[in-house]
């Protein structure tokens, strides 16, 4: 009672543990598994305490646990086939018990499999029959071994002795089982070897391998299958023509591989060797010897025999040889050659292929001695290709360059196959002729040009030089200048180039103020069609010249007046009198200027400095000094010639300036006689009058060239040009075309014939046409019109071909000749033969039969009959190669040597299997010869016809399909042969094919494997399967009995059992799942034929278990963190899941949710987690994957693991700065180490890869580095100022910060910052003017009488500063006399408030400040002294500075205003009257012809083409260089070309009528009225062109003599 009590709490409670050991098979006793106590977490000395006990199923206690130390060891040795049997894994489960308190835990170990059992064969001997008619493929099923081990223990593969004919191949069922098969790779032959001894190996995959092997015994069953086989397939003999009877040709020989009667061979003539040639040689049945039986009486050099050996086996098999026998020859001609055609020169760019000579080559031998071969030395640009038999064409076979080789003597070599061969040789100059295929070439890609400004006009700046290989005019180059503009005028405004020698010309000066340099593109072109160019850029720089002297800006001294300075008396040593500030245009050293004293009244009282041009004193002033002075100061450049300008400058000395100044205008100087505006005046006159003579001019051109037009003798060209030029005009006769059409054919200038639809003027040489009517030309009449009429303005360079009309027999047409030149170009027709047959009509070009031919007696037996022809033309000279084939007449039928064949088949024969049936013959050739044979409908054999097509007298019968007897033991088949003929004629023969039994089929089960389900607890003698195998044979090669394979285990037999005749498959014992979840059964059938053939297949019988294990994940490893950047694909962790059922109770499949960056990977069991998207730790630190594990039970059932797995950081983000730009102001004279900015960069990273540090990068401001201006905290990103800035040194300037972490490697970003200076006011104002020194201060003087708001003087200053902090004010802070001056505030201007009176002080002290704008304001002041003198007017005028004033305006600027305006208006006078005239006499003629001079005005049909008046001159496009009297007519239908017809033009110059004179017409012909038709121009093509309209006049008056006119109208 104690004990079920302990087993149901046992039952009841929970395990607490499980452990899990490995322990191989056959360990020894006492040897260490584990130790239970550390492995379960139990205190190893509480076991006993607790009373531990070991509870285990099976009967033997296996393994022992020392109470004392929970060590885990081997009770009894463990064999794991006895143990386990059948089962794949081998598991002992054990439980150990603890009480105080009560725990179970669980034990199991797997006993692993040791390679303890070696592979074996149910049978010590294995034996096959094969015979030796299967084909390479045939399959044999050998034995399985067995292997009581598992896993890699197990039989892992087979091998096979090494054999020619043999090799092993592993095939699988269907249930995924694998079995050998013994292949045969090579046909087996019983005569070379009746008996194959094989040995076939099993090993397992144990370590080390064991291996079990069972010997393999092949008989090779024999049959007639080797036909005999002669030694060649072609016998070639040669023997005299006059060769003897009974002379030996040849003898043949053919052996035969099989024994006894089947190897014996018996030689006679094919059936297909015609009658003759059995008469003319004889062949010995068994020694196969051919000789001569008569006289060799036949006229064909090569006689063609077939030879058949046949065996004496039962079924006789049978080959053929071919027997060549040639008629030998005597050789005693050589080749001649005959140059047909030859082209010289050739231009060298003719294409590969082109055709330059044509030679044909006869040799009067027959056979091989008449056969030539042509050759040409190899290393020429040309190769012989044969057009027809015994021609050849001479053909170029690579590009030629007449600049390499200008010609080449080409040696063409005949040799004949003769013995000895004959060789002749004929040589040939060929000159190669040049084209345009090199374009100009300049020796550099560009010129440098340098040019001193001032340059004479025409002057020769430089010279450009290409060249071309090419010769005459392709190598004659021209150059020209490539439109540009330079400067914004047309670059043919400044240069001009030399078109013959390069040449490059200046057109006008260059000034290097206004131009210093600029570039062009000169052009070299060829003179060849089409023309090649080549461009070079030449870069012209000008130097400069000393061309501009100094321009003295002050002082200013105009129309001669000397300027005036006055220095006090007091003035000290150093005073500064005067500055002269000069410029000059030019540069560089030509631009620096040095001022120098030329004269001075005193020269020890002043002095000038050379460089900045001070004139100051050299001393103070004495009482003994003159009161005025006058100092010439010169200013001059350092040019090469130097030049200068002068100033003078007047001095006065004045103690207290009331005295009186000198006249200092004493240079005698007269003013400049014309200023600027009479110049513009004389400019002006000049062009307008140039641009009325020049129209005046131009209307007395027009106006000689209408009337010398206007009057010519004839219409459009001199009479005596009719002859020089002329072109045939005729009616066209085709009745397609309008009766009015003319057909104009070029026999001058046009080189194509075009089809115009008009009326066309009479000439000279058309008297026999009715004058004046085009219209009514009889047709096929001829006109001659004047050919300089017609004016071809573009000519294309493809010519148009030659319409051709021949008959069905014209060989012209054929050839692409025209027909009606041959008897002109001397064309004859030429024929190898020594009969004519045919014959040219030169009339038509047509090919005439002259006489009979007969194909039979021209070509005998030939399958093809040509007659070679040669039309040969010349002028230039042209062969053409003609064959005339003679056709053949179908009057014969095909016929079969024999009508009726007889042939036996074994039905082991494989497809593919050839059996030789003679053809039929048919003396007709070509498509009335046997075409095609036809073969009765079989689908076991076919017809090839390859012997047939490549010229064999012999047909194969192809076996397609295995021949099966007991189907069909006779087959009969119809072989019929058809000719082309019309109607078609056939021969017919019957094929009788007995077919042969052998036991060729062996049984076969309905399927290879079957597969079926038992439940675990089915009783004996439960049926599993029933098996059928059928077998197709009959009799005892029929008879099916079944059996257990001979590798079925015995295990296997003792529980199942197959009846023999039936085929059923029962249960004979019992089922048990735990030892063994399936059983394989192989069954074999085998029939009863004296060859017995077996089939196999396998029954594979699984027990089926219940679900009742959930599936286990187990996590083998895990890699976390991940790094961020792991590539899709990186392992994560490695899982394993285990399901105790079996089918698909076992199969599990695992998952994890979606929408993770995750995926399951499988194989087999094992798992593994990767990545399948981008990681991004800064969006997801970590995920917990679910992993769920389902199998495929009904129902099924499931379990989840959770893995975690974090994302570790890298460096994958830069630093981001918050600015894009960042923009700092900082005021001037900042104090140094001042803050700017400070910067701020994110990192999205952490830690280290986070960490931003800032640098600036390196660089330059004015010269000197960055860091010299501002430094950067590279932790902090402030920028502080290293240096004081200063506004007016350096206004902005921009530094590049760096951003950096500190991740590996390091990613960094920059930023620009702008760093503005902001202006401070620390410049107080600086006064140019007036200028007062420490000890005195400036003088003014202003006339006693000044009246209010006289200006005393003006104050000048400028500021350093910029913006507001420059903004001048100017103030009086202190005056000697209140409320008598004032200063403008903005502009500094003093003036008097008040007049003076009489009783004012003679000198008023003022002191003026000028103060800034800035914060805080700065200021500068300046003291003046004010003089009053009485008569002011004597001693300095207002201005201070000059003394006279130009007058407005001059009397030759008034007569020049007076001459422009005269002449403009008679210019413009005369183009109104013009105007006026001319719609006078529009508005009263309408229209007329040269003003009256060609006496000719229409009244009444002026309207009718009034309506097209559309003013012609916009239908001539621009540029076209015609003389005037031509018009220009472009088609816009087939006419491809542009013609300029010469016209008179009516008075009417915008009408666009064309008049054609008569020039042979009676006087005082008077025609019908005026009628108005419609024509049109056409091209060759017939489209229309533009349409015209043709008046004819209605009358004539008498002075309108000889003048029949047409009136052409474009519409």
């Amino acid at each position: 009672m104690r004990v079920y009590l302990m087993v149901f709490c046992l039952i009841c409670c929970t395990a607490n543990g499980q452990a899990v050991y490995s322990i191989a098979e056959e360990t020894e006793r006492g040897a260490s598994v584990g130790n239970v106590a550390k492995d379960l977490g139990i205190d190893a000395a509480t076991l006993s305490a607790r009373k531990f006990r070991v509870i285990t199923g099976s009967s033997k206690q296996y393994f022992n646990i020392n109470a004392s130390t929970g060590a885990l060891s081997v009770n009894e040795p463990i064999d794991r086939e006895q143990l386990c049997e059948l089962k794949s894994a081998c598991l002992l489960n054990y439980e150990l018990v603890l009480e105080n308190p009560l725990e179970l835990y669980r034990m199991e170990f797997k006993v692993l499999d040791i390679n303890d059992n070696s592979p074996s064969f149910p049978l010590s001997e294995y034996h096959i029959n094969v015979p030796e008619f299967l084909t390479p493929g045939a399959r044999f099923t050998l034995p399985n071994a067995q292997d009581l081990d598992e896993g890699t223990n197990s039989v892992q593969n087979y091998t096979l002795s090494p054999n020619e004919h043999f090799h092993l191949e592993m095939q699988t069922r269907g249930d995924g089982s694998k079995y050998p098969e013994l292949v045969l790779k090579k046909a087996l032959d019983r005569e070379q070897q009746a008996t194959h001894r094989l040995v076939l190996t099993a090993k397992d995959g144990g370590d080390p391998p064991k291996s079990g092997d069972v010997p393999v015994i092949v008989t090779v069953l024999d049959t007639n299958d080797n036909a005999p086989e002669f030694e060649h397939s072609v016998y070639r003999a040669s023997i005299l023509e006059n060769s003897p009877s009974g002379t030996l040709v040849v003898q043949v020989h053919a052996t035969d591989l099989d024994e006894g009667p089947n190897g014996e061979i018996r030689y006679s003539f094919s059936n297909t060797t015609s009658a003759d040639l059995q008469r003319m040689f004889l062949i010995h049945p068994h020694t196969g010897e051919v000789t001569v039986n008569g006289v060799l009486a036949v006229q064909r050099p090569l006689l063609e025999m077939l030879i058949e050996a046949r065996d004496n086996g039962a079924f006789g098999m049978s080959s053929t040889a071919k027997l060549l026998v040639e008629i030998t020859d005597v050789n005693n001609h050589g080749p001649e050659i005959t140059i047909t055609s030859l082209s010289s020169p050739i231009p060298e760019d003719a294409v590969p292929g082109t055709v330059i000579a044509l030679l044909s080559v006869l040799d009067k031998d027959p056979g091989e001695n008449g056969k030539v071969t042509c050759q040409i030395p190899e290393n020429l640009p040309f190769q012989l290709k044969p057009s027809l038999e015994n021609y050849y064409s001479l053909v170029t076979s690579g590009f030629l360059d007449r600049e390499l080789i200008s010609g080449y003597n080409i040696t063409i070599t005949a040799t004949d196959l003769g013995s000895p061969p004959i060789t002749t040789q004929k040589t040939l100059w060929m000159q190669i002729s040049d084209v345009n295929d090199n374009p100009p070439v300049f020796s550099a890609d560009t010129f440098d040009v340098f040019v001193e400004e001032n340059n004479p006009l025409g002057a020769f700046l430089y010279q450009v030089s290409a060249s071309d290989p090419d010769t005459g005019e392709n190598g004659r180059v021209s150059y020209m200048l490539r439109n540009s503009t330079v400067a914004g005028s047309a670059l043919a405004s400044f240069l001009s180039v030399s078109l013959a020698n390069g040449s490059i010309y200046a057109k006008r000066a260059f000034d290097f103020e206004q131009l210093r340099s600029f570039y062009f593109q000169v052009e070299a072109k060829d003179n060849g069609s089409p023309a090649l160019s080549a461009a070079i850029t030449v870069n012209v720089y000008i130097s400069d010249q000393n061309d501009n002297a100094p321009a003295i800006l002050y002082p200013i001294s105009q129309n001669g007046s000397v300027a005036v300075e006055v220095v006090p008396r007091l003035a000290d040593e150093g005073y500064l009198v005067t500055k002269v500030v000069a410029d000059d245009e030019d540069n560089a050293q030509n631009a620096w200027l040095s001022y120098h004293l030329a004269h001075s009244s005193d020269s020890t009282l002043f002095r000038l400095a050379p460089h900045s041009g001070e004139l100051r004193t050299t001393r103070s002033m004495r009482s003994t000094d003159f009161l005025k002075h006058k100092v010439v100061v010169v200013v001059r450049d350092h040019g090469d010639p130097p030049l200068s300008s002068t100033v003078t400058v007047g001095i006065l000395l004045a103690d207290t300036l009331p005295q009186a100044l000198p006249d200092f205008d004493d240079s005698g100087e007269p003013p400049p006689l014309l200023n600027a505006t009479n110049i513009y005046l004389i400019v002006s006159l000049a062009c307008v009058s140039c641009i009325f003579a020049a129209f005046l001019l131009f209307l007395a051109v027009v106006r000689l060239c209408r009337c010398r037009t206007c009057c010519c003798s004839s219409c459009c060209c001199p009479a005596d040009e009719y002859e020089k030029y002329c072109y045939s005009v005729h009616m066209l006769p085709s009745s397609h075309l309008p009766p009015d059409m003319l057909e104009v054919t070029g026999v001058g200038k046009l080189t194509h014939t075009y089809l115009y639809r008009a009326s066309v003027g009479l000439g000279p040489s058309n008297s026999s046409i009715p004058n004046g009517d085009a219209g009514n030309i009889p047709s096929g009449s001829r006109l001659q019109v004047p050919g300089p009429c017609i004016q071809v303005q573009q000519v294309q360079s493809d010519r148009l071909s030659a319409v051709l009309v021949a008959s069905a027999l014209c060989v012209a047409s054929d050839l692409g000749v025209d027909p009606r030149r041959l008897a002109a170009r001397g064309a004859r027709l030429t024929s190898g033969s020594g009969r004519q047959y045919l014959e040219l009509e030169l009339g038509r070009g047509a090919l005439l039969v002259r006489e009979r031919m007969d194909r039979e007696a021209l070509c005998e037996l030939s399958p093809a009959c040509f007659l070679s022809l040669e039309l040969v033309i010349k002028q230039p000279i042209e062969v053409h190669n003609v064959e005339v084939e003679v056709l053949d007449i179908n009057d014969n039928a095909p016929r079969f040597p024999r009508q009726d064949y007889r042939l036996e088949i074994s039905e082991s024969a494989v497809p593919g299997a050839r059996f030789h049936i003679e053809s039929a013959q048919d003396p007709d050739v070509g498509t009335n010869s046997v075409q095609s044979y036809q073969l009765s409908p079989s689908r076991h054999f076919a017809l090839d016809l390859k012997g047939f097509q490549s010229g064999s007298k012999l047909l194969e019968l192809v076996l397609q399909q295995p021949l099966d007897r007991e189907q069909s033991a006779l087959q009969q088949l119809v072989l019929t042969a058809v000719d082309g003929g019309d109607p078609p004629k056939s021969g017919t023969a019957q094929i009788s094919v007995r077919v042969v039994d052998t036991n060729d089929n062996p049984p076969a089960f309905d399927r290879s494997t079957y597969t079926v389900s038992l439940l675990e607890n089915a009783l004996p003698g439960t049926l599993v399967v029933k098996l059928n195998a059928s077998d197709p044979d009959e009799g005892s090669n029929g008879d099916v009995i079944y059996s257990f394979g001979s590798y079925t285990p015995q295990k296997v037999r003792q529980l199942f059992s197959v009846d023999p005749h039936s085929g059923e498959v029962r249960v004979n014992g019992t089922l048990d799942y735990e030892e063994a979840s399936s059983y394989e059964i192989y069954v074999q059938a085998a029939d009863q034929g004296p060859v017995s053939m077996a089939g196999h297949c396998k029954v594979l019988v699984n027990i089926v278990d219940v679900n009742d294990n959930v599936p286990e994940v187990v996590l083998t490893s895990l890699y976390s963190p991940v790094p961020e950047d792991a590539k899709a694909g990186t392992v994560v962790a490695l899982m394993s899941v285990t399901d105790q059922d079996s089918g698909l109770n076992k199969q599990v499949s695992l998952r994890i949710p979606p929408g993770l960056p995750f995926t399951l990977n499988s194989f087999k069991n094992s798992y593994t987690l990767i990545t399948q998207g981008k990681l991004d730790h800064e969006k997801a630190a970590a995920y917990n994957i679910t992993v769920t594990a389902t199998d495929s039970g009904s129902p099924p059932l499931s379990s989840q693991k959770v893995i975690h797995v974090e994302i570790s950081d890298i460096n994958d983000n830069p630093p981001r700065f918050e600015e894009p730009v960042y923009s700092v102001y900082i005021p001037e004279n900042n104090p140094l180490g001042a803050l700017l900015c400070t910067m701020k960069a994110t990192d999205p990273d952490v830690a280290e890869n986070a960490y931003v540090s800032y640098s600036l990068l390196d660089g330059e401001i004015d010269g000197l580095p960055v860091a010299s201006y501002v430094s950067i905290k590279s932790d902090s990103g402030n920028m502080y100022a290293v240096r004081s800035f200063d506004y007016e040194t350096l206004r902005e300037f921009q530094v590049v910060v760096q951003a950096q972490d500190a991740g590996i490697p390091p990613l960094s970003s920059t930023v620009t910052v702008h760093i503005y200076v902001v202006d401070e006011n620390d410049h107080a104002p600086q006064i140019l003017y007036p200028t007062s020194t420490n000890t005195s201060a400036a003088l003014e003087m202003i006339p006693r009488s000044a009246y209010a708001g006289y200006l005393v003087t003006k104050i000048i200053a400028i500021d350093g500063d910029s913006g507001q902090n420059a903004w001048l004010f100017f103030h009086l802070v202190q005056t000697s006399e209140p409320g008598l001056f004032r200063v403008e505030l903005h502009t500094g201007e003093i003036r008097t408030t008040r007049k003076l009176g009489e009783d004012s002080t003679p000198t008023f002290n003022l002191t003026v400040e000028v103060r800034d704008n800035g914060e805080p304001p700065m200021s500068s002041s300046v003291a003046i002294t004010v003089a009053v003198v009485d008569r002011v007017s004597k001693i300095i005028p207002d201005t201070r500075r000059h003394f006279k004033s130009p007058s407005n305006y001059s009397e030759i600027t008034l007569y020049l205003i007076i001459a422009l305006s005269a002449i403009s208006f008679v210019f413009l006078f005369t183009v109104i009257g013009l105007t006026v005239i001319k719609c006078y006499r529009y508005s009263l003629y309408g229209d007329s012809c040269c003003a009256g001079f060609c006496g000719v005005r229409e009244r009444s049909p002026a309207e009718l083409y009034k309506q097209a008046n559309n003013n012609i001159d916009a239908r001539l496009p621009h540029g076209l260089k015609v003389q005037p009297h031509f018009i220009e007519v472009r088609g816009n239908g087939s006419l491809t070309k542009t013609y300029c017809y010469k016209a008179c033009l009516t008075a009417g110059s915008g009408s666009d009528t064309f008049m054609f004179y008569n020039t042979c017409g009676p006087a005082g012909t008077t025609g019908p009225s005026a009628v108005m038709t419609e024509r049109h121009l056409t091209g060759q093509s017939g489209q229309s062109a533009q349409n015209l309209i043709i008046l004819k006049n209605d009358s004539i008056t008498p002075k309108e003599v000889n003048t029949g006119t047409f009136r052409v109208h474009l519409i």
